[in-house]
């Protein structure tokens, strides 16, 4: 399976997941979301993948998705999502 059939599969598939080290931050100034699914360490992150032109998919290692970034977030996300979002100060 290539990347982009991977890629086309997850957001196909309507997929919930639980995880206690997954955490959403959010960027106010740049209305910005970045939801990584685990700690994510400085120069992990070896591709990513634009899926339009508000969200990308960060790959780690064994093309491994770690991270989404989701941009124009107020608009993409539900206040009530974005208000349980770590915020990020510049």
């Amino acid at each position: 399976m290539t990347n982009d059939e991977a890629t086309q599969g997850f957001l196909k598939e309507k997929t919930i997941i639980y995880c206690d080290i997954m955490k959403m931050t959010y960027d106010k100034e740049a209305d910005a979301a970045y939801i990584s699914l685990r700690e994510i360490k400085a120069g992990e992150v070896e591709k990513t993948k634009n899926l339009g032109s508000d969200i990308s998919i960060d790959f780690g290692k064994n093309n491994t998705i770690i991270g989404i970034e989701i941009l124009s977030a107020s608009k993409n996300l539900s206040k009530k999502e974005l208000s349980k979002a770590q915020s990020i100060y510049a």
